[in-house]
This record gives structure tokens, C-alpha cells and sequence, in this order.
């Protein structure tokens, strides 16, 4: 067949091809579509509808769909003057606070790039300033926004306006920064996405005082430091129709503590209490995921090992997908010499203890090379458990992921590394 030209197709057919382009037209609703945001491929249907003319107008219902500016206050001036754009943008991220102080260039491409004078960058660098004069007025400005990625200080001394709501948000993922999450402002503006039905925390290092206006939440991911065990229940209980929960600990070198470190002694959040705050909500939760390091905490001077701690979710009999990143299925002891490996679980009636029968998938990260987990979960789907598992994920590798593979085969499940 002869080779085509890109602009012989049909403007139907383009327009398809721009949609692919298109993050929001494209990704499964399930995903946090807005966090793709940061990479830079989104840059590619802006490339495409630059090619000529024709394209640019065809592109046009979902150039604007995703919008990632570097330069706020342009972009504010644009969808200030051209409503029309700004009724078309679903996705919005802002992290300006995560590159240079310094503006970079680039908007929506309707008002050219200019020069932002020292004098306007030392008042938007302030964190509240800056929400003010620019972040809140661009917010009020996108009627049908679904997806934000935002960068915000929840400071005690500013008041999130009620005069304004942003009903059409359906997922937020949050960057909260220079703050902690328990003074009510983290309440204030979420009552302004009452739709809300994803919330992503990342790089937190708050607290949450009392339960938040979160009746629809659906999706609760945490990515952050140390969490304590009554934020999260202030969390969970906010979330009554709760299905995927997902914390991710993250570690940090002594030279670079977070700020409650400094302020305040926190009593480290344990496996056991997490699964007890979450049994609340075992008739809803189909997807968990826990990427826990104990060796990052102590309990009242100890390294904690949850597998001394670990409690089951047995109980979650609605459970689809569990996702376990941690030491826990290693078995580490703590001794004179160091960390000790002992296994755990160490038999099949344990791994069953601690699983629910109406998983599909399970994800095991880490797991230590003398720790035979695949082994006795094949001998437990040979006594009949777990009828519903399909996908195993193991962090096993070599020739013992090969083993784990041609073991679990034979019962229909099929097994990949990680």
C-alpha cells in the first residue's frame, strides 16, 4: 500500500487522532488522569495541531483540554479575555512552586509571553499572595474543569472564599505545601469541590484534626511522610463510600527532616491500626495498596516490624486488588547483628489468615529471596482458595520469579515481575 499523508485522511478521522493525543480524552476514568499532566508528553497534540492550519482548527474541541501553564499570570489574562477557552479546559495543573521562582514562559498560546517585571514576581512569590491574586481568580475562571493538580499552602491567616465553588471537580490531587492539614482550611476548600471523587495527598506532612466534607470521595491516595493514626481516621471516616484507598511512605535523610519532626514528637502510624481504622469500610474497599518501610520508624524506641504487628483482611470480602509494599512479607527480626530473616508468613494456613477470599490480584513488592510466598500461595489455590485470583505481581526475580511462574500457571494465574 502506498504511503498516506497525514493530511489526506478525512477531518473525522483526525479529529480522532487528536483525541488520542488528548489525556482526557483518552485515559481510563479510573485514573488520575490530571496527574499525567506533569510529564511531557501532553505536549505532543499542541506540536501536532501547530502543523498547518487545517489542523489547528480540527484539533481545536480538545486542544484546550489539558492545560499546564508555567506562567499563571498569563494564562489568568488569556482565559480572562477568551471565556471561550477557559469553558474548555478539563484538566488543570498548577506546581509553579515546584520550578524556579522565576516565571517560565508559555500560556493557552493566545496572549505572547512576556516579561514578568521583579516587582510582580517578589508578590507572587508569596504563598498566600499568590492564591489570592492569581491561583483563586484563575480557579473561579474554569467552569468545566474535572481533574486539578495543585501546589497550595493551606497556612493558617488565609480564608478560602466561599463566594465561589468548583462543582464540576471530580478528582484533585494536591500538593500541600508549608503546612499542616488541621486548622480548617483543608476543610474550606474542599467544601468548594462537593462533587470531589479522588483526592491524592502528595508529599504531605500534615494533620487532619476532624473528619472533612468528603460524602462521594471514592478514591483516597496518601503519598507522603508519616502519618498518624488519627488523621487517618479523620480521613477514612470522612469517606463513607470509600473503594480505593492507597498510602505510600516515603523516607527522608536525617539532613532533611520534615518539618513535625522538628515541632513535634508523632507516634508512627502501624499496620495493625491502619487495617483496624480501615475495617469500617470492608463493605465498600475493592482496591488498597500499602507501600509501608518500618524500618524508617520506631515504637517507643524500637525499629517496628509489622510482621509482629500484622493484623488480616480476611474480613474483606469485597476486596479486589491488594498491593503490599513493605517489609512485612519479608520477616525481618531486629537482632544485635542486624535485621534477621524469619519469614512470615511461614505456612499456608498463615497466608491464608491474612487474605481475603475475593481477591483478583494481589501485588507483593520486595519479597525476600528466602521467603517462599509463591510457593505457598499455589498450594493454597490448590486447596481451593482464592478462586477469583488471576494476576499475581511478585518482587521476586530470576530464577525463583521463573519458578513462581510455572507454578502458578498451572492453576490458571498468571504471574509477572515487578
Amino acid at each position: 500500500m502506498a504511503a498516506t499523508s497525514l493530511l489526506a485522511l478525512p477531518d473525522e478521522l483526525l479529529l480522532i487522532i487528536c483525541r488520542e493525543f488528548c489525556l482526557h480524552c483518552t485515559c481510563p476514568e479510573e485514573t488520575f488522569r490530571a496527574h499525567a499532566l506533569m510529564s511531557e508528553h501532553v505536549d505532543a497534540l499542541c506540536f501536532l495541531s501547530q502543523t498547518c492550519k487545517r489542523l489547528r482548527k480540527i484539533a481545536q474541541p480538545v486542544l484546550h483540554h489539558d492545560a499546564r501553564p508555567r506562567q499563571l499570570p498569563l494564562f489568568l489574562r488569556t482565559i480572562t479575555r477568551r471565556r471561550d477557552l477557559a469553558a474548555q479546559v478539563r484538566a488543570f495543573c498548577d506546581l509553579s512552586h515546584r520550578y524556579s521562582k522565576r516565571f517560565q514562559n508559555g500560556d493557552l498560546g493566545v496572549i505572547p509571553p512576556g516579561q514578568v517585571t521583579d516587582e510582580e514576581e517578589r508578590t507572587w512569590g508569596n504563598d498566600i499572595e499568590r492564591m489570592r491574586t492569581l491561583l483563586v481568580p484563575t480557579l473561579m475562571r474554569l467552569p468545566a474543569v474535572e481533574d486539578l493538580v495543585l501546589g497550595v499552602s493551606f497556612r493558617r491567616g488565609y480564608k478560602w472564599e466561599t463566594l465561589f465553588n468548583m462543582r464540576s471537580v471530580k478528582r484533585l490531587l494536591l500538593y500541600p505545601y508549608n503546612c499542616r492539614l488541621g486548622f480548617g482550611s483543608l476543610d474550606d476548600f474542599l467544601s468548594l469541590t462537593p462533587n470531589l471523587e479522588s483526592l491524592a495527598l502528595s508529599d504531605w506532612t500534615g494533620l487532619v484534626m476532624k473528619p472533612l466534607s468528603l460524602t462521594r470521595l471514592a478514591s483516597l491516595k496518601i503519598h507522603g511522610f508519616n502519618l498518624t493514626a488519627a488523621s487517618l481516621e479523620a480521613l477514612v471516616t470522612s469517606c463513607p463510600i470509600l473503594e480505593r484507598f492507597e498510602f505510600r511512605q516515603w523516607g527522608y535523610d536525617d539532613d532533611n527532616q520534615p518539618l513535625w519532626l522538628i515541632e513535634e514528637e508523632r507516634e508512627p502510624l502501624t499496620w495493625s491500626q491502619m487495617q483496624e481504622i480501615l475495617l469500617p469500610r470492608k463493605d465498600t474497599l475493592k482496591h488498597v495498596r500499602f507501600a509501608f518501610y518500618p524500618h524508617l520508624n520506631e515504637v517507643q524506641g524500637q525499629p517496628y516490624n509489622p510482621a509482629d504487628d500484622m493484623g488480616s483482611f480476611r474480613d474483606f470480602e469485597r476486596l479486589e486488588t491488594l498491593h503490599v509494599s513493605s517489609l512485612s512479607l519479608r520477616g525481618l527480626q531486629p537482632t544485635q547483628h542486624g535485621l534477621e530473616f524469619y519469614g512470615y508468613p511461614a505456612t499456608v494456613s498463615e497466608l491464608v489468615s491474612i487474605l481475603p477470599e475475593s481477591l483478583t490480584l494481589l501485588h507483593c513488592d520486595r519479597c525476600h529471596e528466602m521467603w517462599h510466598g509463591m510457593k505457598m500461595l499455589a498450594r493454597a489455590i490448590q486447596q481451593g482458595h482464592f478462586p477469583r485470583l488471576k494476576t499475581v505481581i511478585s518482587g521476586e526475580w530470576g530464577v525463583k520469579l521463573r519458578q513462581s511462574y510455572e507454578m502458578l500457571a498451572d492453576f490458571g494465574v498468571a504471574c509477572w515481575g515487578y
